[in-house]
């Protein structure tokens, strides 16, 4: 038997009111219409209490129990009725057929909102006049709100009419056992997505390995980093390096593992400054480093598309980060750093991560989230310092959310001072403080690395980078070189696409697109004169804000609408969603990343076929032992084979080009290898990308033209190029470059070229 009320509102014993009672023994049987002293006192003499189970009743029902054993067992089964449950509260949500699309995605995030706390969620639509005779485009908003909400919640009750005019649907929490399968179901576009960027960025991986200590690609943070801090750290020595600490710390926390089984397997006997660094067999210990780290930079390549889709979601919708990561994940620049173990890839995922917090945090305003961003600012920061004009940026909407909140509220300058000293800011400012202290300090010497930083030496671009006077500024020159890189990087159609999305973005949606804007502003004026260094590098976070910024429109053209994470800012065109019109663009689109796709797929099999390969069979087949070969730019030419006696003009000391030719022309090797596309831009000005190695051209000028005049004596025995179907920019020339072989006619007395 239950009670009818609550069990505190239960009259017991001296509490009910009613003169006779109908009386139900401890046992169930009923002993008929009693008075109310008779029935206490029977209960009495039992030791149990007069419960009244049935108020209502006349005369009321009241029963002999022990009520203390009934609160805890009526306890009890609650508990267990809402564990079976999905679902303990049911909310409702009201909506119209012509709901517009900001006032739907308003209620559709409180239904998420409502799920995440495990409530159900009863969605009603109601209809008026002669809205009645079209029932069927309330159905059709259901399952919109169905699909947009999948991910939290799944549908208890499908869409049915309760009345003539009120049609209803429920959804329910998504259960905890089917979740993982109902997941995959729904995001099969990312997981394939990062399937194709796995692919892309591990397939030849051991590009130009084995090499020792060095590396084919330029600017490359190598193996004697992560041992140089190791062997730092154990010696209590001083430890630089001309990048941060941070991702050399990350590399030697994935090398440990390997280290350790090679100091167990006696491989490793103490590390040294110098090569073979300890190692017993060296080639082999470095490949599988340069293959770890390598593997760091490629599976942080794939979280860089990962958390673009995530803010891209978050922004504008589903297809719209699906599309953002795609550009990302198809972005040659960034297949090709993710080959690499320099500083790019790592810092820009720590990027990504403190954007998606930076979203986090402008849309909750909850301290966690100012927390989280602080430290992986701080740990952006310790990967690389170009990151600080982006985080510059990320500054300035924070502050804005806070100040707003205050402003608005009339506190006048009162609310600024407020807004400064707001908690959030200061308990995020003290994180990234201690983080970057933390990181930075963790290795001896690394405090000469924080007074570069802060006091900018030459070597140090963020001190010099600003311009020295207001023409710097209106230098349109830079600008359109950075937007020329950036479209050569994702490929002329989609880069048309991306930089047309971006402008409607910003126009359409300004709310949602301003807290991009600064940190691009604040990179550029920080780093505009990196450019003229190597503007493919510099130009990879402007290439993510794009990516971010470009996408809605696309999505906007595939499925005719677009909603963005701020009510009231939404975009809808009947015309788009016309079938023919939604075709027409679809295939147009389709097109644009197929040819995308093509251009991703050509740098892994440029990769495989790298010019220097051919080279390189080239020597082991035409070279015999005691031979000697000059390397005029080490990293750029291929491996030599372990016969030959190999000079490196570019080691000496006195590097002037007359002494460089003297020595060329005194040591009379018998082949010299060049990098046309480095030192002879004039020969072969197709692989020459004006960027690259001028101090290289100007030493090397007097041998390279020596060469082709004829002045020594030496023949162009072999020219290795390989040629893509597709023409992609590398940044350096450092994939696929023109090599040019000479070989020696014979053994004279060369002049020395002046």
């Amino acid at each position: 038997m239950t009670i009818g009320k609550k069990s505190d509102d239960v009259r017991v014993n001296e509490r009910i009111r009613s003169r006779t009672v109908r009386l139900i023994s401890a046992e169930g049987e009923q002993l008929g219409i009693v008075s109310v002293n008779e029935a206490l006192e029977k209960a009495r003499n039992e030791d149990f209490d007069l419960v009244e189970v049935s108020p209502n009743s006349d005369p009321p029902v009241c029963r002999i129990m022990d009520y203390g054993k009934f609160k805890y067992e009526a306890s009890k089964r609650l508990q267990e009725t809402r564990k079976k449950t999905r679902g303990g509260v049911l909310k409702e949500i009201k909506l119209r057929p012509r709901t517009e699309d900001h006032d739907l995605g308003f209620k559709v995030r409180n239904m998420k909102k409502f799920l995440a706390q495990k409530s159900r969620v009863k969605v009603t639509i109601f209809f008026r006049g002669r809205e009645m005779a079209y029932k069927e485009a309330g159905v059709k908003l259901l399952n919109r709100v169905a699909e947009e909400i999948a991910d939290e919640g799944t549908v208890e009750q499908a869409p049915k009419l309760e009345a003539r005019n009120r049609m209803s649907m429920e959804e329910a929490p998504v259960r905890t056992a089917a979740y993982p399968l109902s997941w995959l179901r729904r995001k099969w576009p990312i997981i394939v997505l990062l399937v194709i960027c796995g692919v892309l960025n591990f397939y030849h991986l051991d590009w130009g390995l084995p090499n020792g200590a060095t590396s084919w690609a330029y600017d490359t943070l190598t193996p004697r980093g992560p041992l140089g801090m190791a062997y730092s750290i154990t010696n209590g020595e001083f430890w630089f390096s001309r990048y941060p600490a941070g991702h050399h710390l990350l590399l030697l926390a994935v090398n440990i593992p390997y280290l350790g089984y090679l100091n167990l397997t006696s491989e490793l006997r103490g590390l040294t400054k110098d090569y073979p660094y300890g190692f017993s067999n060296p080639e082999q210990s470095l490949t599988v480093l340069f293959l770890a780290d390598r593997a760091v930079s490629a599976i942080m390549g794939m979280g860089i598309v990962l958390l673009l889709y995530l803010i891209g979601r978050r922004r504008f919708g589903e297809l719209a980060g699906l599309i953002s990561a795609t550009a990302i994940a198809l972005n040659v620049i960034f297949i090709y750093h993710s080959h690499t173990t320099n500083t790019d890839i790592p810092y820009l995922f720590w990027m990504a991560l403190t954007l998606f917090f930076l979203d986090l945090a402008l849309d909750s305003k909850e301290l966690k989230y100012f927390v989280l961003l602080s430290l992986f600012a701080a740990i952006s920061l310790c990967t690389k310092e170009s990151v600080v004009g982006v985080l510059a940026g990320m500054v300035i909407p924070l502050v804005w959310v806070v100040l707003r909140g205050r402003w608005w509220k009339g506190h006048g300058m009162v609310g600024v001072v407020r807004a400064i000293a707001d908690k959030r800011l200061l308990i995020g400012f003290a994180t990234f403080l201690i983080a970057f202290g933390l990181i930075g300090c963790a290795v001896p010497g690394v405090g000469y690395w924080f007074a570069k930083f802060l006091w900018a030496s030459p070597q140090f671009e963020v001190g010099g980078a600003l311009p020295q006077s207001a023409e710097g500024f209106r230098d349109f020159s830079i600008l359109s070189r950075v937007a020329g890189e950036i479209s050569q990087s994702f490929g002329t159609p989609l880069s048309i696409a991306l930089w047309l999305g971006a402008v409607w973005v910003l126009f359409k949606f300004r709310s949602s697109a301003w807290p991009y804007l600064f940190p691009v502003v604040c990179y550029y004026l920080i780093f505009q004169r990196n450019w003229f260094f190597d503007g493919y590098r510099f130009a990879m976070p402007q290439m993510i804000f794009l990516a971010l910024l470009g996408a809605p429109l696309i999505a906007y053209l595939i499925q005719g609408r677009i909603a963005s994470a701020d009510a009231g800012r939404a975009q809808s065109n009947r015309i788009l969603r016309l079938a023919p019109i939604r075709v027409i663009f679809c295939v147009v689109i389709a097109g644009i990343f197929g040819y995308t796709i093509l251009r991703a797929a050509t740098l892994p099999w440029l990769m495989s076929n790298d010019s220097r390969y051919a080279a390189e069979a080239w020597l082991r087949q035409n070279t015999k032992p005691g031979q000697t070969i000059e390397i005029l730019f080490e990293m750029s030419c291929p491996r030599t084979p372990q016969w030959l006696t190999v000079y490196k003009a570019e080691k000496m000391k006195d590097k002037t080009p007359t002494n460089i030719a003297a020595l060329v022309a005194a040591r009379a090797a018998d082949f010299i290898v060049i990098p046309g596309g480095r030192l002879v831009p004039e020969q072969y000005p197709q692989d020459f990308g004006g960027r690259t190695a001028p101090v290289a051209r100007r030493l090397m000028a007097p041998v390279v033209s020596g060469l082709e005049m004829g002045i020594l004596d030496y023949e162009r025995a072999a020219m290795f190029k390989t040629r893509p179907f597709l023409d992609i920019p590398v940044s350096h020339d450092t994939l696929n470059p023109l090599i040019v072989i000479y070989r020696k006619t014979h053994r004279g007395a060369s002049p020395n070229p002046r």
